[in-house]
């Protein structure tokens, strides 16, 4: 389902963004089926209000283009 969407990146080893119509709850009843029962899943609507540092070049790009 993440790489599906139809933009996203990945900046950090255990983090995703994706830019989807879809809701938070949508995305976690979701990815809820593709998961461990162990793991432990946070969907957040992010905001222009983000700040970053030290990451590549296309994340940020794609941040700006996309958030």
């Amino acid at each position: 389902m993440i790489k599906s969407a139809s933009t996203w990146a990945k900046p950090l080893a255990s983090l995703w963004l994706i830019k989807t119509p879809l809701t938070a709850p949508q995305v976690r009843d979701h990815l809820r089926g593709v998961i461990a029962t162990n793991d432990k899943l946070l969907v957040i609507e992010v905001t222009r209000d983000w700040a970053a540092f030290n990451l590549p070049k296309e994340v940020i790009d794609w941040m700006n283009l996309n958030i």
